[in-house]
């Protein structure tokens, strides 16, 4: 793994976390799925968050998870271990697992449910003081139901000493750039988190962006930022464009995207199992739709997927 101080960028994928029927972690497509990661240009991963249902899941599974996901790693990629919980002290069990195995950057949500100032948000983040890792701030406003402003995240950091950053996932494009063209960017690791958002990211200075949709297309979440870095601007619009037409796709389907995800990504070969056990899998009808629309739509931009030398081969 790659520590987060010689970090140089790039898109990290937001991973879905393979499961069974049952609930349990399904390891037998873990490395092929990192190899299809990493060959296609992903410079890291993010672990447990939105997209891998981590506070859905038990807590010795999360750990036994990423001791496998670790095992298969085989590239100097880094690694984000999301231990948001609901409980401070299993947020903590799962920080110092994580830095046990050699994870040095964690990011935990803000405490979710119960209200709080900045006093409260200083109190619970310097709780990770007693963790030797670097430590970000994981900001979702829509699933924690407020938000962590930059000014927030400024008074926080002072009190903080471990804190090293934030993963932005408020989708504002007011926030992005009030993140990536500030002070922000240069001090501390700011990686924004809306697929929408690819191009504006890397457009604006930035050094991360932390990608779903990478997870089924790494290869075109990582060609937006190969092109902004040639000044192809024309060829990063058009790609981050598929995108979004996936991603409308995607959301169409009334559950949560991690779901629908992990049925598209078995077009690409590899079989990431069942959603958690409070997210339902979709209906027959439901897969042909998006099946068929997404589909469709890498086959409507064939061109500019060959422009950008990408050839995306379902199984």
């Amino acid at each position: 793994m790659v520590s987060l101080r010689n970090f140089e960028g790039g898109v990290l994928t937001a991973v879905v976390t393979p499961l069974t029927s049952d609930g349990d972690i399904k390891e037998d497509s873990l490395a092929e799925f990192i190899d299809f990661q990493v060959m296609n240009g992903i410079k890291g991963f993010f672990l447990l968050g939105t997209y891998g249902e981590g506070l859905a899941i038990h807590p010795r599974k999360r750990m036994y998870f990423l001791e496998k996901f670790l095992n298969y790693l085989r590239s100097d990629v880094l690694v984000i271990v999301n231990v948001s919980s609901t409980s401070p002290e299993v947020s903590l069990e799962l920080a110092r697992h994580a830095t046990d195995l050699g994870v040095d950057t964690i990011s935990s949500l803000p405490p979710i449910y119960y209200s709080q100032d900045v006093r409260g948000l200083i109190k619970y983040f310097s709780l990770f003081s007693k963790i030797e890792a670097h430590v970000l701030i994981y900001n979702n406003p829509h699933r924690q139901n407020y938000d962590i402003t930059p000014s927030i995240f400024e008074y926080i950091a002072r009190e903080v000493p471990n804190l090293r950053g934030m993963k932005d996932s408020s989708g504002s494009i007011e926030r992005v750039h009030k993140l990536l063209s500030t002070n922000y960017g240069k001090d501390y690791f700011i990686a924004i988190a809306n697929d929408l958002m690819i191009l504006h990211t890397f457009l604006l200075g930035g050094k991360t962006h932390i990608c779903g949709l990478s997870n089924l297309f790494p290869e075109i979440a990582h060609k937006i930022r190969v092109s902004i870095l040639n000044n192809d601007l024309k060829l990063a619009v058009e790609l981050q464009n598929i995108l979004n037409n996936i991603r409308e796709a995607i959301k169409e389907i009334p559950v949560d995207s991690s779901a629908v995800v992990k049925e598209l990504i078995k077009l690409r070969g590899i079989d990431l199992g069942y959603p958690s056990l409070i997210n339902r899998e979709l209906t027959q009808n439901e897969k042909t739709q998006v099946l068929n629309k997404v589909k469709y739509i890498i086959s409507k931009y064939s061109t500019t997927l060959n422009k950008a030398g990408i050839n995306i081969d379902f199984k």
